[in-house]
């Protein structure tokens, strides 16, 4: 590594750790801040994994197996417990550690696929992301899940760039484990097999070895726990909160907008049915056939509006590409976590939304206004990255960044918001690097084009 090199990356890892110390410093006086709607849960797993009670939710017996939470966080939580105690902000400080190092991450891809200028404006645009620095504070799974798909697709990325097995491999083994920090990435390994079926470098037979092989590598960790999970649930799944959410989130979204009323209305409603339908058929308590009756119920609704639901299920996945301003609002005290403000928003629309959330503190949206232009000036960085990298020919590497972010972004459909955006904002970032590094060449160029116009009419 260069001289250049490394001090460019210790200027990204310390201005990162910097900016999300600070937060930290804040939110330390208030500790509950840093707790959402899943934290209690991860905690209470990883207490118990501590106490030796197992994977279980309960605080005290019968403990029985959680089939709704993936075990790589609990863990990772669960050692920090062991090692420092039961802290909040000791779990805080070593995510805004690891935050702070995948800033770094984002600099050393990059300089594997631009030039240093490009790669370190990429890492700067990932080092003050809003969504980055807050969740680096929130004890919930983002900030260990990035890290891990960085690295699972920068070993895709040098696996492309060195051609050698070993990295394909590796690569296997940490989306594995991404799998079991985050279910929505279980069919992620299906997207990257299938690009590097498309690399013409290697005959087909050869790449169809590659891609078994690095499969098997992703089932090899993958696969215990969906063995554990066929034993307690009936069915091979990685978690059963995808057919919950199919059935309260999903299908709900669909009928609301079908009959005019507000997702929490329709969320009641099917959560009393549900209540009512279990109890009828003998299936309340058990996980395995509460998942059966969520995933037919849920695509039944789906099955009768297919058009209808699609259109909902894409206007759901905008939630996730606004900014999250809110979320820094809450770190800081000036506003709380707002019942239903999703459902107006897929309802009503942002600015329904945006009063819906602020009430009479909108003069907040204007002192947060620079963070938001900040996020749509990454946005049209990236739109110009993408051209920049077919410019320069790498139609390869600009395929596996737009499967990645395309797949992360539009598979939650309704439930999602700008925590889904968190995981693939290094790319995001990455993309918006050589982005802006193009169009500061053509400004400089329209700009000598210009001062260049206005001497010849001077000297005229």
């Amino acid at each position: 590594m260069r001289s250049t090199d490394r001090i460019h990356l210790l200027q990204i890892i310390l201005l990162a750790l910097l900016l999300r110390s600070s937060l930290l410093l804040v939110a330390c006086r208030y500790p509950e801040r840093m707790i959402r709607r899943d934290t209690t849960e991860y905690l209470q797993l990883a207490t118990n994994l501590v106490q030796g009670k197992g994977f279980s939710q309960k605080q005290l017996p019968p403990y029985q197996p959680d089939v709704v939470h993936t075990p790589v966080y609990p863990v990772f939580l669960a050692m920090i417990e062991a090692v420092i105690g039961n802290s909040l902000i000791a779990i805080a400080i070593v995510q805004v550690v690891l935050s702070s190092l995948t800033a770094g991450l984002v600099y050393l891809l990059g300089r594997q696929l631009f030039n240093p200028g490009e790669a370190f404006l990429a890492a700067l645009f990932y080092a003050v992301s809003l969504e980055s620095i807050t969740h680096a504070i929130f004890l919930l799974t983002e900030t260990l899940f990035t890290v891990l798909l960085l690295i699972g697709f920068g070993l895709l990325i040098h696996y492309q760039l060195k051609r050698r097995l070993r990295w394909l491999l590796s690569a296997g083994l940490v989306l594995g484990l991404a799998i079991l920090c985050r279910p929505i990435a279980l069919y992620y390994p299906l997207l990257a097999g299938m690009w590097v079926a498309i690399d013409s470098t290697y005959p087909l037979r050869a790449r169809l070895y590659r891609i078994l092989v690095f499969l098997f590598v992703c089932l090899l960790i993958v696969g215990p726990w969906l063995a554990r999970n066929q034993r307690l649930v009936g069915k091979p799944v990685i978690s059963i909160i995808s057919s919950y959410n199919l059935y309260f989130y999903n299908s709900a979204a669909l009928l609301a907008n079908l009959e005019g009323i507000s997702e929490r209305q329709v969320r009641a409603d099917l959560f009393v049915r549900a209540e009512r339908d279990l109890s009828e058929l003998g299936w309340k308590g058990n996980p395995g056939l509460e998942m059966r009756y969520y995933q037919q119920k849920a695509s039944q609704m789906i099955l009768a509006h297919p058009l209808r639901y699609a259109f909902v299920h894409l206007k759901g996945d905008i939630g996730s590409l606004l900014p999250n301003v809110n979320e820094l609002t809450e770190l800081l005290g000036y506003t709380h976590a707002a019942q239903g403000t999703l459902s107006v928003l897929n309802q009503q629309g942002i600015i329904a939304a945006v009063y819906h959330y602020y009430g009479d503190q909108l003069w907040l949206v204007w002192v947060l206004l620079p963070l938001i232009i900040l996020l749509a000036a990454v946005y049209l960085g990236a739109v110009a990255g993408i051209i920049a990298m077919l410019r320069r020919r790498k139609g390869s590497e600009w395929f596996l960044f737009g499967l990645t972010i395309a797949y992360f972004l539009l598979l939650p459909g309704a439930p999602s918001n700008p925590r889904f955006r968190v995981p693939v904002m290094p790319l995001i970032c990455l993309l918006a690097g050589p982005g802006w590094w193009l169009l500061r060449e053509y400004s400089l160029r329209v700009w000598k084009l210009l001062r260049g116009r206005q001497s010849h009419f001077f000297i005229q």
